[in-house]
């Protein structure tokens, strides 16, 4: 059965998650110690970066140890990831925020000609075709992309 892969941004995840599991432990210390501990402030900062990689996190643990990973799958993820990227932006402090749009730029940039038929490197209609054909995934498209899988198909297998 295949495993979780980690990446680089997944180990940074599973750092700053460990630090929220951990505070108790880690305040304790730094009482016993006398050493300065986080702020209230800095803890939450944490804790937001915690909600923001979380999704991330979870999807490369999802697709990772899936063996039935469809590209449906992967176009589904990309722009539920989009979506929490946007509404994180817009929910989150300022330095979230701007973590989030930073996030969303790299997703787009890397990740926006499999998706968006506007984008001038717009590669192949097979991926929204087919993330149009699976069930599970259809209604996260948008209308013009589902107008946009239907001509394709039309085109492509008569």
């Amino acid at each position: 059965m295949p495993t979780i892969s980690p990446t680089r941004w997944n180990s940074l995840y599973l750092q700053i998650n460990n630090l929220i599991i951990k505070k108790s432990e880690i305040t304790k210390i730094c009482s016993e110690e006398s050493i300065d501990n986080l702020r209230l402030k800095e803890w939450e900062a944490i804790q937001e970066f915690v909600k923001l990689y979380k999704p991330f996190n979870d999807i490369t643990n999802e697709m990772s140890k899936d063996i039935e990973t469809t590209i449906s799958k992967v176009c589904s993820s990309l722009l539920f990831l989009r979506h929490h990227l946007i509404t994180f932006a817009e929910k989150g402090s300022k330095s979230g925020k701007t973590c989030a749009l930073n996030l969303l730029k790299e997703l787009d940039k890397r990740f926006d000609h499999f998706l968006n038929i506007k984008n001038e490197k717009f590669s192949d209609g097979l991926y929204i075709a087919s993330t149009f054909l699976d069930p599970r995934y259809a209604r996260i498209l948008s209308e013009e992309q589902q107008n946009y899988a239907k001509s394709f198909i039309k085109d492509h297998f008569k």
